[in-house]
């Protein structure tokens, strides 16, 4: 049988296959495990300037014809025991953050009660409630 082709592998060969491919498969698997990383929040300081005036609700009119809301009406609560004056904006964004319509009113409410204010809403061209993805509305006393 010493002419034949085959060669004949020792019976270790097999074994340090195993072995090595046993080593290599927990070298992997421990590096993933232990190769991450952590996102770091940034950390802002913000100034809040408390306000004695808070909206209530949010209610838009819907224009058919334009497809846009025309005007909004937002109640505003006053929560101090005088009269306060404020200004109440209201901005409508597309689904990258960007403005595509706003507006603004001011009013006076009493103490302890609540008042409306009716904001236009002012478009930018060519957009309309399709293209709106949320909004905010803002009430700042002064």
């Amino acid at each position: 049988m010493k002419d034949s082709k085959f060669v004949v592998l020792p019976r270790l060969v097999p074994l340090l296959l195993v072995v090595m491919t046993i080593g290599m498969l927990v070298y992997t698997v421990s590096a993933a495990i232990v190769s991450y990383s952590l996102i770091k929040p940034y950390v802002v300081g913000v100034a809040i300037q408390d306000s004695r005036l808070t909206i209530e609700s949010t209610q838009f009119v819907y224009d058919p014809p334009t497809n846009r809301y025309g005007t909004c009406s937002v109640a505003v609560r006053n929560t101090h025991t005088e009269s306060l004056s404020g200004t109440v904006y209201v901005y409508l964004v597309d689904s990258n953050g960007t403005n595509i319509a706003s507006g603004q009113a001011t009013l006076t409410v009493g103490a302890g009660i609540t008042n409306t204010a009716s904001v236009s809403l002012t478009w930018n061209a060519g957009k309309t409630v399709v293209d709106m993805a949320g909004g905010r509305t803002v009430v700042v006393q002064g």
